[in-house]
């Protein structure tokens, strides 16, 4: 965790390790999420997302998938990459293009000017630990769902086969006859 006063407001940076590993289950990525988010106390307010814009490979798509199972379509991110614009309607549109390059200070004025809107439009209210946990029991239920759907696939494959065979047993019974 990293606080530093800017344009007057007290901004804590809190890395989440591991975000981007491809070798993290969605499980794991939440409880690494968890372990942060007692650092932002009471709560953050803001989560961003932070891409290479020159480069948005699998696994950059597969972080940007659980990213949204986990916060849900209040998630935002800040990208600069023409190839990302279908994600840009998942998060609502609210992406910023952000140069860590150049000292312009203005692009940290208007990243800052976004934030306090989104900040406003939420109430002023942060994200919790309850909410992550009602995102946790949605993926769980989600996982459920999707579980009992492969039993079922797989339970209606067997019963066909069940069928084709005992039609063939059957044909091969009239044959003998």
């Amino acid at each position: 965790k990293a606080t530093k006063n800017v344009n007057s407001t007290t901004v804590a940076v809190i890395d989440t390790p591991g975000l981007f590993d491809p070798s993290f289950t969605i499980e794991e990525m939440v409880s690494r999420i968890k372990l942060c988010i007692p650092h932002s106390s009471p709560g953050p307010h803001v989560f961003l997302l932070v891409l290479e814009p020159g480069r948005f490979t699998k696994e950059d798509r597969d972080t940007v998938d659980i990213f949204l199972k986990i916060f849900g379509e209040d998630a935002k991110f800040v990208a600069g990459n023409p190839d990302l614009m279908a994600l840009f309607e998942k998060f609502q549109k609210r992406c910023h293009v952000f140069s860590n390059e150049t000292k312009d200070t203005m692009q940290v004025d208007q990243l800052f000017e976004k934030i306090h809107k989104m900040i406003s439009e939420n109430g002023g209210h942060c994200y919790t630990n309850e909410m992550l946990e009602k995102a946790e029991i949605a993926i769980q239920e989600e996982k459920q769902r999707i579980l009992m759907e492969n039993e079922a696939q797989r339970s209606k494959e067997l019963e066909d086969l069940k069928i084709k065979y005992d039609t063939e047993a059957l044909k091969q019974a009239i044959t003998e006859l």
